[in-house]
Parts: C-alpha cells; structure tokens; sequence
C-alpha cells in the first residue's frame, strides 16, 4: 500500500536482467565463433596438406583455438543451465514464503556437496588448478604473438602455476602481467593444497589417537568394557603369555582412547606392571555394534572378556553385558574363542548361561568375592592360600592328557607325578571330578587336573604307577573331632549382595552363633535391601542377626559392643560412591581401631592420655611394643579386611596385625584364569562354594606328632590312604 518494492522483487528483477544481458552476450559469442571458423578454414587450408609431411603446427594452432571456442561456449550453456535452475529453486522457495538470495542458495549447496563427499577438498583443489591453467593459457596464448601453440600456452601456463619464478624471463608488459596473475593464482593453489595435505595428515594422526583403525591381529585377548579390574587383569594376562615370549591384548570401550592409554601408562609405572612381552592395544568402540567390534577382529580372538561396569547400578551392568553378549552370540558361527561374562548379581547367571550355552562362561564377581570373604573370616590364612592357587604365578592347575594312566584308578595315579599333586579329573563327557575316590577308573581322552609350579617343573614318573615313600611312617596322632560351640562373627561395613553372604556363612556355623552387622545403614534400610533382593534372613537356621547402627571407625562406637568377644571379624570395603583409596583408609582405620581395643583389653593401655610428650625413641619403643601385642591377638581373634587398592597391600601394618582379600586383583587373576583355559572354571567354582571339596587348614598336630620329623610326602601319602581321604 505504500508503493514501496520488496526486496525479494528486485533482486528477482535484477537477476532476470542479468540473464537477459547474458543470453545477448552468448548469442553474439556463437555468432563470433562461426565467422572465425570460417576464417580460418579459409586461411589455414593450404597448411593442413603441408602439416602433413611438415611440422603441422598451423593444424595444431587451429585445433586449438577450436578447442577453446568450444570449451566457452560449454561453459557459457553450463553457467546458462546452472542460473536457470538456481533462479527456478529461487522462485519456488519464494512462494513458500521463504526469504532467499542466490548466494545463500550457492553457500547451501556447497555446504551439502563438503558434507557428503569426503572427496570434495581434493576435487575442489583440482578444479580451481584446471580452471587457472585453462585460462591462463588462453590469456597467454592471445597476449604472446610468438606461441608456437596452445599447447605450448597451456604448458607455459602449468609453469607459471607450478613455479612462480618462471615469469621473470618473460618480456613484454601484456606477457609479463598475464604471468604475474597466474604466477599469484599458483601460489594460491599451493598453498591450498599444503592446507590439504596438513589437514589431512592431521585428521589421520586424529583418527589414530582416537583408536578407530582397525586391530589385525590372530589369537589375541579381547577385552570389552573398562573397570577398576582392567589393570590387574592385563597383568595377569601378560604373565600368562610370558612363556610364550608375549601375546597380544586389545581392550575396547567407549572411553577415549588418549584417556586409556594415559590412565594404563601411569598406573602400570605406579604399580611397576611389566608386560613380558605383550602388546596393549586400546580402541574406542561401541560394544552394542557388530561392525565395531569387527574391526577389532573379534572374530580372530582366543578369548573375549566382557567385563561389568562398575560405575552403573548392578542391574544396568548386566544389562549391558547381556546386550554386548548377544550382539557377539550373532558372530557365533565365526568366533573362534570362548566369552567371559562377568555379571554382578547372581540372578542373572541362569538366564545368561542358557542363551550363551557351551560357548560362554559366566562369573559372578560380587558372589565370588562374597563367598571367599566368609570362607577366609571361618579359616585364619585361606586368604593366602586363595593368593597362591588363583593366577599364574605360584601354584597352578593344569590338565592333561596321560595315555599311560588310562584303565588305571585313581588312587594309583594320585601320586604318578613329580613335582606335582593330582587333585581330579576332566572327564572326557564334560564333568569335573575334583578329589574323586579312589575306585574311579581313567577313560581314555580324561585329563588328569594336576597342582604344580609350571607345566614344564612337573612329570610322569617312568611306570606311570604311584609309589610309597622310603621312609617308615609311625602311626598319626589320634585327634577327636569335638563338637564346635556357637560362636559370635561381626561384619563392619555393608555390601549389595551381603544377603548372600549370610546364607553361605550359615551353612558353616554352629547352631546358636550370632552376626552382628555394624554399619551407618539404618535397620529399616537393612531390611529394604533383603526384601528387594528377595533374600528372607527368618529363614537362616544356625544364625541369629544382631543389628548395630554405627561407624567402626569410630572408637566409641567399636568400644559399646563388646568387641573383644567376637572370634571373627570381616570388615568390608565402603560400599559408598567414593575412590579406592578412600574406601582402604576406612578400612585401614577400622581394622587398627578394632586391634588396639582388643590388646587394651588384654594386655592393658600403653599409654594413658594425661602422659606428657615422649621422645622419638620411645615413641618408636612404644609402636613396636604394639605391633607385638596385636601379633599375639592375631593368634587368636581373626580380622579379614576387604583391599582394593595393590599400594595398601604392600603396608607392612596390613601384614602385621589381619589377614587381608586383595578383591579386585583376586578377581582379576580368577577371570584370567578362565579366559586362558575355560576348563578350569568348574575346578574354581567348586573350591569357591558350600557344596562339594572345599579347603581347609588345620594344626599341623593332627598329622604329626611332636617332635617327630617327617616328610611332606611321607604325610601326604598316608592321609590319601586313609578311608576318609584327604588331598594334603
């Protein structure tokens, strides 16, 4: 209404009088191109019959030209056809009410040619070369009166552009500038193309940091997913491959792999990790992606490991690695290894198991790791011994095949190796018997499960037959088995599957024994985590639960219960959202709290708190007299402390006054274990558990007598003999 223009109208206007203006100008360029085909038809007749037994350059002056002629006039139609359909685009969008200009719809569609042509730089690069050459040649080839031909123009041109210092020899002011732009286009395309190849060295050096090449490697371990366990577990592994000169480890997680690879580097020099030989390689991929983990040859794996998550609840984590196992359960055909799952919550294994079948192997960590904490709170040293018998160093299991001992029983070949202790058998139908009785016959294809140093430190001895030892053996002591009293057990600390941990240690107590809980969690709290685990502790049959609200870093809290009556005492580690560290000091300071009110009780105070300050010398008297006190406690009532952290394990205090569960690493070398060799996993399951063989440590008196001296083997043989055997 005000007669104003939009803008929109005139630039349409102006772009229709733009293509008008350029119609005109090709119309006349056609026109200019026939006159000047005739003209030179007509000159350059004669030179044609003459470039044939001649030099021809007059034919190739004229080829030339025609062929600039018709490189213009396809340019001027391609410029025509690309205004015309940018114009039409134009249009159509200005009637959907949309504001647009022909540079934003130019910008737009270059924008969508560099995102989707990974090649667009380097196609880019060389269409802005072809065109400055091109037309520079065309320049040059008009200004210069003596080029032999275009050809020698074009050639002249790629000088100029390849190397800027040509253009100095050049004589005369039009040769001279058309030099001097192209010799500037040059360098601008030179350094467009050093641009180029520096991106593109950096996006590689980009991609490589990032771990998204692939692994090519046979036969290595595949680890998917990061946790607190990553690092003793790749010392395990690598001890398993030092035999072998080193083996290969390639971990796989979402994480960065610059973050992996620093987080591994410093906690292997912390820790003083030695490889031996291996290979770790970090890649970050996603674990739910078959075409991720195909680029880690996870087909090619000896054993994949799928590890839980220890920064997710419990159920999250299974979750997860469920996922992570079906997607591999889909390569099923091409995987070579076995998987190791590790799950958190022990519901889950039936279910895991049955989709996974023979190919899988499933462990329970926090089950595990609750069932050797009990284990070792009932037997004072079990957590050593734990220690010795899980991972590769110390004593090991290894089955083998002995074609001397099929048809012969058990018994006979319970004493056939060297350096070695037969323990059971792999049975060629799949079952494990572990300390079999006597009476049981080796098949042909059994492997016999033999505990040795090495593989290579332990031997059949020649007749394959088992052999009483030289020396005479006195009768054994005669030890009555008396009947256990109940006794009082305190846990400090509280963990997620501590329900479970109940129920295993009812199984082995007396009737009448007591627990007492002590923890910051309410009782209402307590008894909300039983009910959602679906644990009922009115059903336990020999214990009685006691619940005690409070901090056992806390002497006063320690002091009301009445701690000197309990025979045994696990502290736990602090289950709370805090590092391992911080959960070993808690655990530090509780076990010391607990330690020095029993040897106040029994021993009385060392000090008493309106003494004046001492000297450094009896203060260091006074630490020692201590740690020789809570030595001799030690003797008696058992502390068991629950270690995250390989730096607090190497206390002197922790050695000193408890025994102690290096949790993560006693879960790593187990892991290890079975991703190595994933028939041991039934022999390490039955040690671990309530049913079944089991170890325990008893007084040396009742194997010997006092002062007599004997054989390990001599000790051994007997009590194998005896009608209720026993493996020593």
């Amino acid at each position: 209404s005000t007669g104003e223009v939009p803008p929109a109208s005139m630039e349409c206007s102006e772009a229709l009088i733009r293509i008008g203006e350029l119609n005109s100008r090709i119309d006349e360029l056609l026109d200019e191109n026939q006159r000047l085909a005739g003209q030179c038809v007509q000159q350059n007749a004669p030179s044609v019959a003459e470039g044939a037994s001649g030099d021809g350059l007059s034919f190739v002056d004229s080829s030339g030209i025609l062929v600039v002629l018709a490189g213009l006039i396809f340019t001027c139609f391609r410029i025509r056809s690309f205004y015309g359909d940018a114009l039409a685009k134009i249009d159509r969008l200005r009637t959907s009410h949309q504001a647009l200009t022909l540079r934003e719809w130019i910008n737009y569609r270059m924008d969508i040619w560099f995102s989707q042509d990974t090649q667009s730089k380097p196609k880019l690069l060389l269409a802005l070369t072809l065109a400055l050459v091109f037309q520079g040649a065309l320049c040059y080839y008009l200004v210069k009166p003596d080029a032999a031909s275009f050809a020698e123009a074009a050639w002249a041109a790629w000088t100029f552009v390849a190397d800027p210092g040509t253009h100095a020899d050049e004589t005369g002011v039009a040769p001279r500038l058309v030099a001097f732009v192209i010799s500037l286009g040059g360098m601008l395309v030179f350094a467009l193309m050093i641009g180029l190849v520096t991106d593109t060295i950096s996006e590689y050096v980009d991609s490589l940091k990032k771990g998204r090449s692939k692994v090519l490697e046979t036969g290595h371990t595949l680890i998917l997913g990061w946790s607190r366990k990553i690092l003793p577990l790749i010392a395990e592994l690598a001890e398993a491959n030092a035999s072998e000169g080193g083996g290969v480890i390639v971990i796989c997680a979402e994480n960065e792999v610059e973050m992996m690879d620093t987080m591994l580097q410093v906690d292997m020099d912390a820790n003083e990790i030695q490889l031996k030989g291996s290979t770790v390689i970090c890649r970050q991929v996603a674990l739910h992606s078959e075409a991720d983990l195909r680029t880690v040859s996870v087909t090619a794996a000896k054993s994949i490991v799928i590890l839980a998550d220890s920064e997710v609840p419990a159920d999250s984590s299974d979750a997860s690695a469920l996922r992570t196992m079906l997607t591999l359960m889909a390569l099923e055909s091409d995987l070579q290894g076995h998987l190791v799952v590790e799950l958190c919550d022990i519901d889950n294994k039936t279910h895991v198991k049955l989709i996974g079948g023979q190919q899988v192997e499933v462990v329970c960590t926090h089950d595990l790791l609750g069932r050797m904490m009990v284990l070792s709170s009932i037997n004072a040293g079990l957590s050593a011994i734990y220690e010795q018998l899980l991972g590769f160093q110390g004593q090991e299991f290894y089955a083998q095949e002995w074609p001397q001992l099929t048809g012969k029983s058990f018994g006979e070949a319970s004493f056939a190796f060297r350096e070695g202790i037969a323990c059971g058998l792999l049975g060629s139908d799949g079952r494990t018997y572990l300390n079999p009785p006597d009476e049981k016959i080796i098949e042909e294809a059994d492997r016999v499960l033999v505990l040795a140093e090495d593989d290579s430190t332990y031997s059949l001895i020649e007749d394959g037959l088992s052999t009483s030892p030289s020396e005479s053996i006195p009768p054994g002591p005669v030890v009555q088995n008396v009947p256990g009293e109940p006794d009082h057990r305190l846990f400090c600390g509280w963990r997620r599957d501590i329900g479970d941990m109940i129920r295993l240690l009812d199984e082995f107590v007396q009737p009448g024994s007591t627990l007492t809980i002590l923890c910051e969690e309410s009782v209402q709290e307590r008894q909300e985590s039983f009910e959602w685990q679906g644990r009922d502790m009115t059903k336990l049959v020999n214990l009685t639960l006691i619940h005690v609200v409070g901090n056992p870093t806390i002497r006063h809290h320690l002091q009301q219960m009445e701690i000197t009556k309990f025979c045994s005492i696990l502290i736990l580690a602090d289950a709370r959202d805090i590092s391992a560290r911080d959960s070993d000091s808690h655990t530090l300071a509780a076990m010391l709290l607990i330690r020095d009110i029993q040897c106040s009780h029994e021993f009385g105070q060392l000090t008493d708190v309106k003494t004046p300050a001492l000297s450094s010398s009896e203060t260091k008297m006074l630490s020692m007299e201590w740690f020789d006190r809570a030595k001799q406690m030690g003797n008696g009532a058992k502390i068991a402390c629950e270690v995250l952290e390989s730096h607090t394990k190497r206390l002197q205090t922790l050695h000193s006054v408890s025994e102690y569960i290096m949790s993560y690493e006693m879960l790593s070398k187990y892991i290890a274990m079975i991703s190595e060799d994933p028939h041991i996993h039934p022999v390490l399951e039955e040690l671990f558990c309530s049913y079944g063989n089991e170890i325990y440590i008893r007084d040396v008196s009742h194997y010997v007598h006092p002062r007599e001296q004997i054989s390990f083997y001599a000790v051994s043989y007997t009590h194998l003999t005896l009608p209720t055997k026993r493996i020593v």
